[in-house]
């Protein structure tokens, strides 16, 4: 059951939520079982308890990935040297993600809008790699339920809440929240002005290398 999360000796970014913390009797520590945001299983010890760590709260779990191991049919991804920042009560956090890492996703007559990248917010569930992009603003489409949202680098001035309509076509590379809704991260692999601004440039050659 689930999948592995990064390589071992990798690093990743996940969004999880703690489900059990129990005891290790052989060295004190505490062992927090998590489940990110598609199913899969993390297991952290640590000296101190993560706090909220009562099912109802979304973590940014940072980590090292220390082993792969599988318990009784379930894939576990032991991580080390967790920082663990609370991001949002799961109950207040609306919408659904969308697919699967590496889906073709095809977005028609989209309504999309534009803002900065702000902090940190480039890193998305999984593992740390040159193909997790940063950039300067993020396209944001809203379908139904779902929430996309697409790295762009701009060749023209942003404005204030600037929309338009675009034919996307693009990639699922991972998950990650958009203020209190769960949001699907697209690589695009071509985008379609129909009207309003452009924004964008081709893939950046580390991108297309890592893709290789």
């Amino acid at each position: 059951m689930g999948n592995f999360l990064g390589s071992i000796g990798g690093s990743i970014a996940v969004y999880a939520v703690v489900t059990y913390v129990g005891n290790n009797a052989e060295n004190n520590l505490h062992v927090h079982t998590m489940r990110d945001i598609t199913g899969n299983v993390l297991v952290w010890e640590s000296d101190d308890i993560v706090e909220k760590s009562n099912g109802k709260h979304y973590f940014l779990v940072e980590g090292k990935v220390a082993d792969h191991v599988i318990v009784e049919g379930e894939h576990r991804t032991i991580v080390t040297h967790c920082d663990c920042e609370q991001v949002g009560e799961v109950h207040k956090i609306f919408g659904d993600y969308y697919g699967n890492i590496g889906e073709e996703v095809q977005l028609p007559n989209a309504t999309a809008s534009f803002r900065r990248t702000e902090g940190t917010e480039w890193k998305i569930t999984g593992e740390y790699s040159l193909v997790t992009p940063e950039s300067e603003y993020r396209m944001i489409v809203e379908k139904g339920d779902y929430t996309f949202i697409l790295p762009f680098d701009s060749i023209k001035r942003i404005k204030p809440k600037e929309t338009g309509k675009y034919n996307i076509y693009a990639k699922v590379i991972g998950y990650t929240l958009e203020g209190d809704k769960r949001a699907t991260f697209l690589y695009p692999t071509n985008v379609e002005c129909k009207n309003g601004p452009f924004y964008g440039t081709l893939p950046p050659f580390w991108w297309m290398m890592g893709r290789m």
